[in-house]
């Protein structure tokens, strides 16, 4: 038999995979918590993964006087991201981030400013 057998060969060298069960880390660095801003700010955060190179999806929910809401957008892992913020009306808001790995591990944080 002259015929290779790639996915052998490579279960051979790597193993067998294993399934990821971690879910990645997330945090939002600005505002914090509680915090007073202006009309404008710059949402901060830092999202990773314990796989690497790991392509995360992360979305982002504003809920209060103007609320708004984002698509899943990919990321690679590890990334400091900054979103420049602005046009809020006044008011109490809650801004909820969530991040998932490719094998779909959810990590989710908020602040309320």
């Amino acid at each position: 038999n002259n015929q290779q057998n790639s996915y052998r060969e490579l279960l051979q060298i790597f193993g067998p995979g294993t399934p990821d069960l971690t879910a990645p880390t997330l945090e939002i660095t600005a505002p914090a918590d509680g915090a007073e801003v202006d009309a404008a700010f710059d949402l901060m955060l830092s999202i990773a993964d314990n796989q690497s190179p790991q392509n995360l999806a992360l979305s982002l929910k504003i809920e209060g006087p103007s609320a708004a809401e984002t698509d899943p957008t990919g990321w690679p892992s590890p990334s400091d991201l900054t979103f420049p913020i602005n046009g809020l009306k006044p008011g109490a808001y809650t801004i909820t981030a969530t991040v998932l790995d490719e094998d779909k591990n959810e990590a989710i944080d908020s602040v309320n400013f």
